[in-house]
């Protein structure tokens, strides 16, 4: 059955899809049209709107959370993924290799914007104390604690730049410091920062990442990619590596077991109509 709700004075419409049980937990499959004066438009998947429901915020006030979050960022920081509202949706859970490191411990997520990533990994099962967060702009991690209403939630947020610092200091107080010299991490994520380094900085984030991690530790996440490797396809990307590229800088790093998989699922912005290009899921491990 499919259940319509309208509201004129603002153009939004809901339309609840399906539902499914989890965990004994009935979760809606929603997708969710929003139109503002007819000229945005927003779709929220099931995993955006679990994360919501775990956080406890209530359905009606969910939209204009997301639209008030979406303008404060533009205000000083363009991204196309928040022009688009894209940053809502939980990009790790099209990770093809998410099973393989979801019981590591603990998880970092270098570059974790609004922190929608662990969010999410908070809502399958993961204790949120073994999640960490690295954003070096701190609006993003400010704007996420207004998003969710969780800022004394169990994930720690710290604020720093991944490539040149090695102390990390948390934005909620009482928590520990983050310093990767000492630290045996079980995985490292990046889902949405790769593409914006050169070659050689994202030849220093994988050292500096297989230095974090324990063995067998994993770094899992995904970037741009195309058939052959582009300097500077847009404004903000500066690389986009071919897949037989970023598995040899995996390679020459020291991981081993690397696997990639290489779709449209989850796909960046593309320049020009003759450039499309792919998202690149990876996986490798420090023995």
């Amino acid at each position: 059955m499919v259940f319509l709700l309208a509201s004129f004075n603002n153009c939004i419409r809901f339309f609840i899809l399906s539902s499914r049980l989890i965990s004994s937990t009935t979760v809606f499959e929603v997708s969710i049209l929003v139109s503002y004066m007819g000229s945005e438009e927003v779709i929220l998947k099931a995993e955006t709107l679990k994360i919501f429901e775990h956080k406890n915020v209530p359905r009606e006030n969910i939209l204009p959370l997301i639209k008030s979050t979406r303008e404060r960022a533009l205000k000083s920081h363009y991204y196309r993924s928040i022009d688009t509202y894209d940053f809502i949706f939980p990009r790790i859970s099209l990770n093809p290799f998410l099973k393989k490191v979801i019981k590591k411990k603990p998880i970092l997520d270098v570059g974790c914007s609004f922190g929608v990533d662990l969010r999410y990994l908070e809502t399958q099962g993961v204790n949120p104390t073994n999640l960490y967060g690295v954003e070096k702009n701190s609006d993003f991690l400010q704007l996420g604690f207004d998003l969710f209403g969780d800022y004394s939630n169990g994930i720690t947020f710290y604020c720093g730049d991944i490539l040149h610092d090695t102390h990390f200091k948390s934005v909620q107080p009482g928590r520990k410091e983050l310093i990767l010299s000492k630290t045996e991490l079980g995985c490292v994520h990046s889902g949405s920062l790769l593409h914006l380094l050169t070659r050689d900085e994202i030849k220093q984030f994988f050292a500096k990442a297989y230095q974090s991690l324990s063995s067998g530790g994993f770094v899992i996440g995904r970037t741009a990619s195309f058939e052959s490797t582009i300097q500077n396809p847009s404004s903000q990307m500066r690389t986009v590596l071919s897949q037989s590229d970023f598995e040899s800088l995996l390679q020459s790093s020291g991981f081993v077991e690397i696997e990639s998989n290489l779709s449209m699922s989850g796909a960046l912005p593309k320049k020009g109509d003759d450039l499309i290009l792919k998202s690149l899921h990876f996986i490798a491990m420090k023995e």
